[in-house]
């Protein structure tokens, strides 16, 4: 063949690999979802373990020990719970309007008795009116006004609790609340902070105006907090909006969406590609290189996929589980991209199926001349610092990852190994093959 009729020869077969790969793609578009959806799954699978793992050491904190219930409700039911804390008025008011339920079975609201609860109420009510109105008659002229508090008719003012605790911290932000005579007794340190109340931010003044009233009024800080109560909200796992990835812009889904099937339909269109490719680089190659070529690439192919499954189906799960608690042990929580994840869950998979091509590279240099299977022997060892080194490169190097990379490929070493024994260099390979 001339040379212009091999360029026509490796147009044609560029062309028709082209067309495959875009016939691919057609498909890879259809079914990008569900490639999208596989991919996910090791990362919620591991974030579903995490969570409800780390609900159970919540609840031993919470209350010491997790009840039969609670237990079957994480193990059993596969669900999850978020910690909140609600007003025991509240929850008991509308406990009351709505159900007109006995609260006294309830152990939340004890005591049981409204009355006592209605009488302690008033009491520290008017604990803290009291404490208010000694604050009110220290408070500079332009701020008596302003915050004035009775207690003629305490039934009444209970009412307006929730517009007190309105006034008292917008007493908070008052700039110019603290004079010496106001708030005498304090420490030297907190007087020569509200000398330089002007210099602070407002954040810093709330903060400052808050210790001085704690510091000269205790009671007014004991008794106008809410009465909050921890309850604990259950729902399934698999509704937990913490197990989604996340995509920091709106163009990343389709950006993801894309890669999945460009993935798919580069998978699905391989074996015709590299025909196309054969079809031209057979035609320069002697009889018996394309016998090498029909052995190699099945065994290669068949390697890599091995390496690959191995990866997806018994890698991420350990190494998953040991990243999300060395995080936890950092009291960090995970909130996982999804285009970090996909790179992730590719280069792991790709590292694991080139390094699984390790019996070949034996192989090929041992035909070649460079190095025979008597030096392969000798230095077996020098051979496994280096798989070890080549684990930590091509993996996230935490233990995890290392480790099944590392076993699979001593055993793939001494597998290269007796590959070259079984299939030893012929006369006909010549120099080379």
């Amino acid at each position: 063949m001339t040379f212009g009729e091999h360029l026509e020869e490796l147009r044609g077969a560029l062309v028709r690999a082209g067309l495959g790969l875009v016939v691919g793609l057609l498909i890879g578009c259809y079914f990008g979802n569900n490639v999208v959806a596989f991919i996910q799954t090791p990362l919620i699978r591991a974030l579903e373990t995490y969570y409800q793992e780390q609900s159970l050491i919540d609840i031993r904190q919470i209350n010491g020990t997790v009840t039969p219930e609670q237990a079957a409700a994480l193990i059993d039911w596969d669900m999850v719970f978020e910690l909140v804390y609600v007003e025991k008025d509240a929850l008991r008011r509308l406990i009351l309007d709505e159900t007109a339920t006995d609260i006294s079975a309830l152990p939340i609201f004890q005591p049981a008795d409204p009355a006592a609860n209605q009488s302690a109420e008033l009491t520290a009510f008017a604990q803290t009116i009291a404490a208010l109105q000694r604050v009110q008659s220290r408070l500079p002229a332009h701020l008596r006004g302003e915050f004035q508090w009775r207690v003629d008719q305490p039934a009444a003012s209970l009412d307006r609790f929730g517009e007190l605790i309105l006034g008292i911290h917008k007493l908070l932000r008052q700039p110019d609340l603290y004079t010496p005579a106001a708030f005498p007794g304090l420490s030297e340190e907190m007087r020569s902070q509200g000398q330089k109340l002007s210099t602070l931010t407002p954040y810093e003044v709330e903060q400052f105006n808050r210790r001085i009233l704690v510091a000269a009024y205790p009671r007014l800080a004991a008794h106008y907090r809410p009465q909050l109560s921890p309850m604990l909200i259950w729902r399934s796992v698999k509704n937990d909006n913490r197990l989604k990835p996340k995509s920091l812009n709106v163009q990343e889904g389709f950006m993801i969406w894309f890669q999945a099937s460009l993935l798919l339909a580069v998978v699905i269109s391989s074996p015709w590609v590299f025909y196309q490719l054969w079809t031209f680089v057979a035609a320069g190659l002697y009889p018996h290189e394309r016998s090498y070529v029909y052995i190699f690439l099945p065994f290669s192919l068949g390697l890599f996929l091995l390496g690959a499954s191995t990866a997806f189906f018994f890698v991420f799960d350990p190494v998953l589980e040991f990243l999300l608690d060395f995080n936890r042990s950092l009291g960090i929580d995970p909130d996982p991209r999804i285009n970090e994840w996909l790179g992730f869950a590719l280069l792991l998979p790709l590292g694991f199926g080139i390094s699984f091509q390790l019996p070949l590279v034996m192989l090929f240099l041992q035909r070649i001349g460079i190095v025979t299977v008597e030096m392969y022997l000798e230095k077996w060892r020098i051979a496994i610092l280096v798989i070890t080194v080549l684990s930590a490169v091509l993996t996230p190097a935490d233990p995890y990852s290392i480790f099944l990379l590392m076993i699979p490929l001593i055993l793939l070493y001494f597998g290269g190994i007796g590959l070259c024994m079984l299939w030893p260099k012929t006369r006909r390979d010549g120099a080379g093959f």
